[in-house]
């Protein structure tokens, strides 16, 4: 069975899936994994052999077992998975190389709900339990697969790019430490709990960013994994990683943010260098001066509607930086996109910038593209009691020191206590300050260590 791609937006809608039910087997039990190094050990043997094809394959009378590649909560990377009506099975004669099943996948719950792990949701069977349910008799989901288990926090950029798919790109990336062998392409994209209306956010960076990163790839939706639950097949996926939010934040590291245990995964060099090419290497706008300078970027939001500076803070802000300039350390720009920029002039900005600044909120995603360097670093104004660290996560996983800065005080991640507001904090607040000076003197100095 050929599922179409679409003509207008050159992608197929996806089927649903994400719940996975858990058959603990009676006579073992399994050791959670969650130390990489013992992954690493254990799978680095394994090769990535699956080329992406876009029709599935006929079905298939065997039953490969399935395999862990790399594996920190809520981002698990796979070999031979299957998948039905909403259910994963792993197959396997070693149930304690698998991790924590609830660290790897849960039903996928809507605000509110509780999430869990059980036999609805994911099933850890042997071969002959495999072969007595007819999963050899399954159709191949042929090439990689990214496996979005989320029904929440779509759409905004942040949460969907930032989070959910830099967490599976983390993992994604260390299979290749673990096995010392590269990656294959992906093949698909699955957001298999919403649609695409309910994916695509206000200024259409999701799509723009999958799709660039991955041309040749397709984004599946709802609707198609919909439709592959009611043909009542197994379906096997190669090789996939599997994203699941709330199985992120049972990690071991996690302080509040999913992706927090699988930033810990090892990597080789810049993991972020292929996205940041895709993007900031197809660029043909305007050239931008190099003056051989530190580049501090300004990212300002005095033309949003909320979550912005006063007016004079803004004024001293800009007032500060260019004395940088002036003095002849620095390059100094403010910027502030509309939705109406280029998307790739957006990212070409940020990937000179050396030293960004700015208010709290989604266009800090774009820290994503900044190059590390000793020097980099992203100074994020906050209001006093206010402790929200999430591009604190992104800047380290990038390599890059990060600050938040309460007007006249600064702190790094785990030195500010606990994530969270005081009552007083108004989030949204048109009323975000700073003391410039005291900020640009922070600046000063770390461009001169």
């Amino acid at each position: 069975m050929v599922f179409q791609r679409s003509t207008a937006k050159r992608r197929t809608v996806a089927f649903f899936g994400a719940t996975i039910s858990v058959i603990t087997l009676a006579a073992l039990s399994y050791t959670r994994i969650h130390n990489q190094t013992h992954l690493g050990n254990l799978c680095d043997h394994l090769a990535a052999r699956s080329t992406p094809l876009e029709a599935e394959s006929e079905s298939t009378n065997d039953v490969p077992f399935t395999k862990v590649i790399s594996h920190a909560a809520g981002f698990t990377v796979l070999e031979n998975a299957y998948w039905k009506n909403d259910t994963w099975y792993f197959v396997s004669e070693q149930p304690w190389s698998f991790p924590d099943l609830a660290s790897v996948v849960t039903q996928g719950p809507w605000h509110g709900s509780t999430p869990y792990t059980d036999a609805r949701v994911v099933r850890l069977i042997t071969l002959d339990e495999a072969t007595a349910m007819g999963i050899q008799d399954h159709s191949e989901l042929k090439g990689s697969t990214l496996f979005f288990n989320d029904r929440i926090s779509v759409p905004p950029v942040y949460h969907v790019v930032g989070e959910m798919f830099l967490g599976a790109w983390r993992a994604w990336q260390s299979a290749t430490w673990f096995t010392s062998k590269p990656n294959p392409d992906i093949a698909r994209l699955a957001f298999a709990h919403v649609d695409d209306d309910t994916f695509t956010d206000h200024a259409g960076m999701n799509h723009y960013y999958l799709e660039r990163f991955f041309p040749a790839a397709e984004l599946e939706f709802v609707e198609s994994w919909e439709a592959r639950a009611k043909t009542g097949k197994y379906y096997r996926l190669p090789k996939v990683v599997i994203a699941d939010r709330k199985s992120g934040h049972r990690g071991p590291k996690t302080r509040g943010k999913p992706m927090d245990d699988a930033f810990a995964l090892p990597v080789h060099g810049d993991w972020v260098a292929p996205l940041r090419q895709a993007i900031v290497g197809g660029y043909t706008g305007a050239p931008m001066p190099d003056k051989g300078l530190p580049v501090i970027t300004y990212l300002s939001r005095q033309s949003t509607h909320m979550r912005k500076m006063t007016q004079a803070s803004h004024e001293n802000l800009e007032a500060e930086l260019k004395k940088l300039e002036q003095d002849g350390i620095a390059e100094f720009n403010t910027v502030e996109f509309s939705d109406k920029d280029p998307k790739d002039y957006q990212a070409a900005v940020l990937a000179r910038t050396t030293i960004l600044v700015g208010v709290h909120g989604n266009g800090l995603t774009h820290l994503m593209w900044m190059v590390p360097n000793k020097l980099s670093a992203v100074y994020e104004l906050q209001q006093k009691g206010s402790r929200v660290d999430d591009y604190s996560i992104l800047s380290e996983a990038m390599n890059m020191k990060h600050w938040i800065v309460n007007v006249d005080t600064m702190c790094e991640r785990r030195d500010c206590g606990p994530r969270g507001l005081d009552p007083s904090v108004q989030i949204g607040s048109n009323e975000y300050t700073v003391d410039a000076a005291y900020l640009a003197q922070a600046i000063r100095t770390r461009l001169a260590a």
